[in-house]
């Protein structure tokens, strides 16, 4: 992305892009000040990704940066044919720094006139346009495993249709109403179930073989990640479609690099910071706590500690009492970083 933005012509992109608005300006202000009291109360957190540079090296705040679209293409109008859209469109590029968070988000636009860019710059672009199509889509920061930060598929076995039908049609030649019929073929029935054993055998020690080999291809892939030097630092983002809207049942985990669509239960991702999309920012206070066990309950105040003002975000006293019992720490009742931050006006 660096080498992108010295190309930039600043002059010829939206206004948007260049200028802030007071409101964005003030915006950013309540961010600085949120950024300080999440340090001073949680001194052994990582930094979050709120205000990074723009295409035109401007601050911007994260969730202005994802823009709701709709496409006027019913084929992308699904959640994984849109995935696997955004995929096959932009070429993945893995983050300079593995375990840092990159300086610069450039906007959706940008992304696709590249038609390249990192993990964050694929799941802003994802969460745009699945929110568009009415998913409740948000991107996500966190930690994944080294092959997943380098979008490498080599381990992902490809579902078969079940469609063997379709090969085995063969065109049918019209036959004319006073044509010489084909003489039948002889064959010997003992040379056909010699050749079928033969293929059948064949084909069992294929499948012995393959099944091995994925083996000694998961072990060594076990291998390289517990060998990792930075397991379980290794920075990366990915899309969170929560159940509900657009009738999905179960919530969802999208890798924006390659389109696979994963359950959360069965994700191999190490640990979420936060989430955002285009109306507000949360940050995991669920500490220590499997991604398969997370509650996404985003209203609730002490799983997630929300940005800005939420009319519908809930406050349980006795639950954030047991939460810090639990994580023994020396305040009573520690405060909450959200509360010196003033609601951005209407």
């Amino acid at each position: 992305a660096p080498d992108r933005l010295v190309g930039v012509l600043v002059a010829a992109q939206p206004e948007s892009h260049r200028t802030s608005t007071p409101v964005e300006e003030l915006c950013l202000k309540y961010c600085d000040r949120f950024v300080r009291q999440f340090a001073d109360l949680y001194p052994d957190r990582r930094p979050l990704l709120l205000t990074p540079r723009n295409e035109c090296g401007l601050r911007k705040f994260v969730c202005t940066t994802v823009r709701p679209t709709q496409l006027a293409y019913t084929e992308v109008y699904n959640y994984d044919t849109c995935a696997r859209a955004v995929a096959d469109l932009i070429a993945y590029e893995p983050l300079e720094l593995a375990g840092s968070l990159p300086s610069h988000l450039p906007s959706p636009h940008a992304t696709i006139g590249w038609q390249a860019g990192d993990c964050f710059d694929m799941s802003t672009l994802l969460c745009s346009l699945l929110l568009g199509v009415g998913y409740d889509a948000y991107v996500v920061s966190g930690y994944a495993p080294l092959a997943t930060t380098l979008a490498d598929r080599s381990l992902t076995t490809t579902p078969s249709s079940g469609d063997t039908a379709v090969d085995a049609v063969k065109e049918e030649v019209k036959e004319l109403k006073y044509a010489v019929p084909r003489r039948k073929k002889l064959e010997s029935t003992f040379l056909a179930q010699r050749e079928a054993a033969r293929k059948t055998e064949a084909q069992a020690a294929e499948s012995n073989a393959s099944v091995a080999e994925v083996d000694d291809l998961l072990e060594t892939a076990r291998q390289a990640e517990e060998l990792d030097p930075m397991r379980g630092r290794r920075v990366h983002s990915w899309v969170l479609v929560l159940a509900g809207k657009r009738m999905l049942e179960r919530t969802l985990f999208i890798e924006a690099a390659t389109g696979e669509v994963v359950h959360v239960e069965n994700s191999s991702y190490y640990a979420i910071e936060s989430v955002w999309n285009a109306s507000n920012y949360w940050v995991n206070m669920q500490r220590d706590v499997p991604i398969a066990s997370l509650n996404f309950d985003l209203s609730n105040t002490n799983k997630w500690e929300n940005l800005l003002y939420d009319q519908f975000a809930t406050y349980d006293e006795e639950a954030e009492e047991d939460d810090l019992e639990a994580d023994m720490r020396p305040q009573a009742e520690a405060p909450r970083a959200a509360d010196a931050v003033v609601p951005a006006p209407a």
